[in-house]
């Protein structure tokens, strides 16, 4: 009767460990949601939470990336982009269109991502909690991001 139950309990468990995974595979330590906590221009914070944004999130999923701006009365929106990691880059890629050819995929102006839809981030620090990306825009104009998980 033990070996029955022993048998049932290892079956169960694997059943389980079959069972818990994420859509298309493990992305790592960027899988979730990160709340940009700071953004600095050429080393000066930028006031980002100052007007009516009470909170900028970032969401990765798959090769999925989601920008939310949540206002100060609840009021919210998405953009959805691409990303891919090479090395020790993180490209983002906000140039798609739905099927009628409107965009509706720009990210927050307040973010200073490339105008062309594509910004190329440097790595500066990553782990399951805390992340850190920079990138200088055709101005030579450094901005550096500091985004925390949200738990």
């Amino acid at each position: 009767m033990t070996r029955k139950y022993s048998l049932l309990l290892i079956l169960i468990i694997g059943l389980l460990q079959l069972g818990c995974t994420r859509n298309n595979g493990d992305i790592g330590d960027l899988f979730g949601t990160w709340r940009l906590d700071t953004l600095t221009e050429d080393g000066k914070e930028l006031d980002l939470y100052g007007g009516m944004t009470k909170v900028y999130t970032w969401a990765f999923q798959s090769h999925i990336i989601r920008v939310q701006d949540i206002r100060n009365n609840m009021d919210h929106s998405n953009c959805y982009g691409t990303w891919i990691r090479e090395e020790k880059f993180l490209i983002l890629d906000f140039t798609h269109k739905n099927d009628s050819g409107t965009t509706g995929f720009q990210p927050p102006v307040p973010l200073h991502f490339d105008s062309s839809g594509i910004t190329k981030l440097t790595v500066e620090h990553l782990s399951s909690r805390e992340m850190q990306v920079s990138y200088k825009n055709a101005e030579d104009v450094e901005y550096v991001y500091h985004l925390r998980k949200v738990p």
